[in-house]
């Protein structure tokens, strides 16, 4: 009977492991590529976003609740130059990511590709000039809550976590 419960709980273990895989692996290939080639990184949850909205807004907790994770990182100077960023989009095409957003033109550059079928996740790209972002976000961003985001940015009613420089 020990026997039988162990293959049970192995099998099961096996099963949910393997279910969860399909999440993690998009995730990775940004992560993979990126964390040797960054200057910064960032990985923001709702809670984080949530404290520092110093008025409560109540448009941005909205927009801050309606995705599960979001990573940026600042691609170095080398990575910039060869445009060696654009290559890990390719993977992700590859992985049935399609695209939403090109923009290219000016010095700056908007690449957004996303993939619904598991789960709402979305990458991409923003550059401008001779500094580069890539990004990776996991969940549902509300569109039609940004303006009030870039309002609330404009009005200082939330703390800047980007400028570290600023907290003294």
């Amino acid at each position: 009977m020990t026997k039988t419960i162990r293959i049970k709980s192995l099998f099961i273990g096996l099963v949910v492991w393997g279910l969860s895989q399909p999440l993690f692996a998009q995730e990775d290939i940004l992560k993979d590529f990126a964390e040797n080639r960054n200057n910064s990184k960032y990985c923001m949850y709702p809670s984080t976003l949530r404290m520092i909205n110093l008025k409560n807004n109540e448009a941005y907790t909205e927009l801050a609740n309606s995705f599960r994770k979001f990573l940026i990182y600042e691609m170095d100077s080398i990575t910039v130059a060869k445009g060696s960023h654009r290559d890990v989009m390719k993977k992700y095409r590859n992985e049935g990511f399609e695209e939403y957003v090109s923009l290219i033109g000016g010095g700056n550059e908007v690449l957004i590709l996303g993939e619904e079928k598991r789960t709402n996740e979305m990458v991409g790209i923003f550059g401008m000039g001779d500094q580069v972002f890539v990004f990776y976000l996991l969940g549902n961003i509300q569109w039609q809550k940004i303006p009030t985001l870039i309002n609330t940015f404009a009005e200082n009613d939330l703390i800047n976590i980007f400028d570290i420089n600023e907290w003294d």
